[in-house]
């Protein structure tokens, strides 16, 4: 797929959103949180307790960002994904060419007549795909 001058301006704003918001939680991470209980700074020995709690927080969102971007860029791997029928087993698959694939589409065309005809006699509900 060629990406369209939009997408990539787009991809372009929420890279620098992204930095921008990387930035922030490297301030975060960086400076001193006080622990506060009420309007007050907490202190021990006369010295202010500190909370390391806004830091962790800050390296999470860190984390996160740094995932979106990765996804963003395309720097992940490849997810993979199997697919299994009823009780884990393979999926049975067919492939029709030429003439057997013919006959099968004759059969759906065939099926959704049918299908068109009972729906206009009220005996079935036509789904949209076929109608």
């Amino acid at each position: 797929m060629i990406p369209t001058p939009d997408a990539i301006e787009g991809k372009q704003r929420e890279l620098d959103e992204l930095e921008r918001a990387s930035r922030h939680c490297l301030t975060v991470m960086l400076r001193e949180h006080v622990t506060v209980r009420g309007d007050e700074a907490v202190t021990l020995d006369g010295r202010p307790v500190l909370d390391e709690g806004p830091g962790l927080q800050a390296v999470r969102e860190l984390v996160n960002i740094q995932k979106r971007r990765s996804a963003l860029m395309g720097w992940d791997e490849p997810k993979k994904h199997e697919v299994s029928g009823p009780g884990g087993m393979p999926i049975q698959t067919q492939v029709a060419f030429g003439d057997e694939l013919m006959k099968r589409m004759a059969k759906i065309d065939e099926a959704a007549a049918r299908m068109r005809e009972e729906a206009k006699e009220g005996e079935a509900v036509l789904p949209s795909a076929l109608g």
